[in-house]
C-alpha cells in the first residue's frame, strides 16, 4: 500500500510539473509583439498575423515587411522617395524581449549581407495610454467608438448601425450590426481597422456574415474628427 501511495504521489508531482510546463510554454507563445514602439525612427506600429510581420513607421513613411520566429523578427525596410536599395531600402532584426515590450534590434543599407549599419531600439506604447475613443468620419457615417480595456464598441449613422471588436495593437477586428435584423447574412458580418501610429485615423474593410475568408466586401476607413 505505501508502494502504492508513493507511485502515486511521484505521478502527481510528475503531472503537475507537466502542466505547469506547459502552461507556461502556452503563455509564451501568446506573447503579442504587435502595437506601438516609440523608436529612434519615429513611431512604428506593427501587426502580426501567423509568423508574418509587417508595420509601418513616421520616418520617410517607412515601412517594414519580415518574418517572426520566436521572438525575433527579420526582414526588410522601405522608405521614400524611391523604396529601393541602396539608399532608401534595407534589411532589419529586431529581438523582442519576453513580454513584447521592447526590442533590440539593428539595420542596414542594402539586402546583401555584411555588418549591421546601426542600431533600431523600440519601447511599446501601453494599449492603456492609447486615445482611441472619439468620433471618426467614415464612408459609413459618422463613427463613435469606445474603449474598456481592449474591448471596443461603437455606433454608426448607417441603418442605425452598431459594431463590437477586440483592440489588439493598432488594430481593431470584430463584428458589425445593422438594422432591420442586425443578423446574418445580410444585416451582420466581420470588420477590421488598421489604425495609423498616432490613433488619428484608420484604414479597413468588412464582410458579411461570420465565416472565415477575406474581409472583401468593401473598404471602411476614418478620420478623427
Amino acid at each position: 500500500m505505501k508502494n502504492l501511495i508513493n507511485v502515486v504521489r511521484v505521478l502527481g508531482v510528475i503531472t503537475f510539473s507537466i502542466l505547469l510546463t506547459s502552461s507556461s510554454y502556452s503563455q509564451k507563445q501568446e506573447t503579442d509583439y504587435a502595437g506601438t514602439y516609440n523608436t529612434e525612427w519615429g513611431k512604428m506600429t506593427l501587426t502580426v498575423t501567423g509568423n508574418t510581420i509587417s508595420g509601418s513607421y513616421e520616418h520617410d513613411n517607412g515601412r517594414i515587411e519580415g518574418t517572426l520566429s520566436g521572438n525575433v523578427a527579420e526582414g526588410k525596410w522601405f522608405e521614400e522617395s524611391t523604396n529601393k536599395p541602396p539608399t532608401d531600402a534595407g534589411k532589419f532584426r529586431f529581438e523582442f524581449s519576453e513580454d513584447g515590450s521592447t526590442f533590440q534590434g539593428f539595420w542596414k543599407y542594402g539586402f546583401e549581407s555584411g555588418a549591421w549599419s546601426d542600431d533600431w531600439i523600440g519601447t511599446k506604447v501601453p494599449v492603456t495610454s492609447v486615445n482611441i475613443s472619439g468620433t471618426y468620419e467614415t464612408e459609413w457615417g459618422e463613427l463613435t467608438l469606445s474603449r474598456t480595456g481592449n474591448k471596443v464598441t461603437g455606433k454608426y449613422s448607417y441603418d442605425e448601425g452598431r459594431l463590437e471588436g477586440t483592440l489588439t495593437g493598432n488594430v481593431i477586428s470584430g463584428k458589425w450590426f445593422e438594422t432591420p435584423s442586425f443578423e446574418p447574412p445580410d444585416d451582420a458580418g466581420l470588420f477590421e481597422f488598421v489604425f495609423t501610429a498616432d490613433f488619428r485615423s484608420f484604414t479597413g474593410s468588412w464582410k458579411y456574415g461570420y465565416e472565415d475568408g477575406p474581409l472583401n466586401s468593401g473598404s471602411w476607413s476614418g478620420s478623427r474628427k
